[in-house]
């Protein structure tokens, strides 16, 4: 009997102890660990809340896409209107110079090769155009002459045209002449200039004014290279011109002083 006591005795301190170590390390465990879950478990519920933000439905998806679209094409509106205003103050600013009459006029239609380019604008015969008049872009600078005329529309051939001329002169100490035509290359060329004239590269040129319809002194481009031999009668020269036809969406016609 006193040895089934002892042995009862020694399993019940047994069982205390284990439930004493137990306590002991869930305190040991909530002491040392809570206080690390606790750390983590805030960026994780941050990192959790800015996912669940970030995740949007198809119909919002489609109306950001609707949002983009429109204000994307107010940028490009917004920037087309300021480079028109900007093109239209510039052609004013040569209009009162100039004391000529100038109608301004967009460009509708573009089309052509490195060999023949014709620009449409939105002026014609009813405001005034006629065949010959000169066009100009920004602050005087000389682009083509008009080629053809309906009543409300017009053609012009521009410079860069291969079956455009143009008498040029360039403003060296002797005002060289010679005539302006389009070339392949993008570029213009001044043909027929006498071989004794001194030619300088980024010399510049200009408008002659031997033809009646168009002003002398309109900018054209700068001298790029000059082209001679010794047995050429004349010399010729290729002229970068300052206008990118691309780039052009207003420009101005000089009214001739018989259409006024």
């Amino acid at each position: 009997m006193g040895g089934i006591w002892k042995q009862t005795k020694r399993s019940y301190s047994k069982s205390i102890v284990t439930v004493v170590v137990i306590i002991l390390c869930i305190i040991f465990f909530r002491i040392l660990f809570i206080p690390f879950f606790t750390t983590i478990q805030k960026p994780l519920v941050i990192f959790s809340s800015w996912l669940n933000g970030r995740f949007i439905t198809s119909e919002e998806y489609k109306e950001m896409r609707a949002q983009r679209d429109s204000l994307a094409a107010r940028l490009v509106e917004d920037d087309k209107l300021k480079r028109d205003n900007d093109e239209l103050r510039a052609i004013l600013v040569f209009s009162n110079r100039s004391q000529r009459r100038i109608q301004t006029a967009a460009v509708i239609a573009r089309s052509g090769s490195s060999a023949r380019d014709v620009l449409l604008i939105d002026r014609g015969s009813d405001d005034g155009l006629t065949v010959g008049d000169p066009v100009v872009v920004g602050d005087g600078y000389f682009i083509g002459k008009i080629s053809s005329v309906a009543a409300q529309t017009s053609t012009i051939k521009p410079l860069t045209d291969e079956q455009s001329a143009t008498a040029g002169s360039i403003l060296n100490t002797t005002r060289t002449i010679g005539i302006i035509k389009g070339d392949r290359s993008g570029l213009l060329k001044l043909e027929l200039i006498p071989q004794d004239e001194q030619i300088d590269e980024f010399d510049l040129v200009v408008t002659s004014g031997l033809e009646t319809s168009v002003p002398s002194g309109l900018l054209i481009g700068l001298i790029r290279r000059v082209e001679t031999t010794s047995t050429d009668a004349f010399q010729s020269a290729l002229i970068e011109p300052f206008v990118d036809l691309r780039r052009t969406t207003i420009v101005g016609v000089l009214i001739s002083e018989g259409q006024l």
